[in-house]
């Protein structure tokens, strides 16, 4: 059993690493498992959070993408 903290660091930080920030999860996935944890529960947590870190991305260019263009960039997305 992993401590509750390993997990949701890990999940933590591959979801940040899969949305805005340029952060890597690797290292954190490394050190883990150089502290002898499951590594099978390690690759389920930070695909976990990768998935939910790409399905925000995903929301965001999805539903922020027409209002970005029309706020930051003054133009519509046809004009582009």
């Amino acid at each position: 059993m992993m401590p509750a903290g390993s997990i949701w660091a890990l999940f933590s930080n591959s979801f940040l690493a899969a949305t805005i920030l340029p952060i890597g999860s690797e290292p954190l996935l490394i050190y883990l498992l150089g502290q002898g944890m499951d590594p099978w529960q390690l690759l389920l947590w930070a695909s976990l959070g990768n998935i939910a870190g790409a399905m925000v991305n995903y929301l965001l260019g999805r539903l922020g993408s027409e209002p970005l263009f029309r706020k930051v960039l003054r133009m519509s997305p046809e004009e582009v």
